[in-house]
């Protein structure tokens, strides 16, 4: 069976986000989000031990602690990514999902944290661009991946191209867990901010 044809484009189309200075977690106060902002004294030290694990920062910024209104949330969140840090998926596969799907998920604000990403990542900033835009990528590596993502969005067991193309990328058992998992996690962090109106 041949691989299914990339669309060019999603059906959405998505707003084209100006780039974000800075990290996710360094990002100064949300002004505008609609859901309250715990104190970082209200969690746990095991949760704030997975927060610097996770980060290197001492200091909870809000959007953690407002995705903190649950602190279970909060704690399977950091989890989730501490498991992609430590999983043996790269980081350029990594942010292809990650930028391919806030895309599609019209999150701006991940959006812009992921060109930032995707560039220390070694995309181009030609497939950034793309990606960000909802665009496929040109690099081979890049449109695989992309392409994966799109079969898994679109539902149903993988077919046969897709099963040969994560054996071509090298991917093992574990790692296919993970590109689930690398999935899942970047869907939350979209849908949260929407919800909370992150800027």
């Amino acid at each position: 069976m041949a691989p299914i044809a990339c669309h060019t484009r999603y059906d959405w189309q998505p707003a084209v986000a100006s780039d974000i200075i800075g990290v996710l977690s360094s990002h100064p106060t949300l002004d505008n989000s609609m859901l309250n902002t715990p104190s970082a004294s209200e969690f746990s030290n095991a949760i704030h031990s997975q927060f610097t694990k996770l980060t290197g920062l001492a200091n909870m910024p809000p959007v953690y602690r407002q995705i903190g209104n649950s602190h279970s949330a909060l704690s399977t969140y950091l989890a989730m990514e501490q498991c992609l840090v430590d999983s043996k998926i790269s980081d350029f596969d990594i942010e292809v999902i990650k930028l391919a799907r806030s895309a599609e998920n019209q999150c701006e604000f991940c959006i812009g944290n992921h060109r930032r990403k995707g560039k220390t990542a070694g995309l181009s900033d030609d497939d950034i661009e793309r990606l960000a835009t909802g665009l496929a990528p040109e690099d081979p590596r890049a449109l695989s991946i992309y392409q994966l993502l799109a079969q898994l969005l679109a539902g149903g067991d993988l077919p046969e191209w897709a099963e040969r193309t994560l054996e071509d990328l090298g991917y093992d058992d574990g790692m296919r867990v993970e590109l689930a998992l690398a999935v899942a996690t970047i869907s939350f962090t979209n849908w949260f901010n929407h919800i909370n109106h992150t800027r």
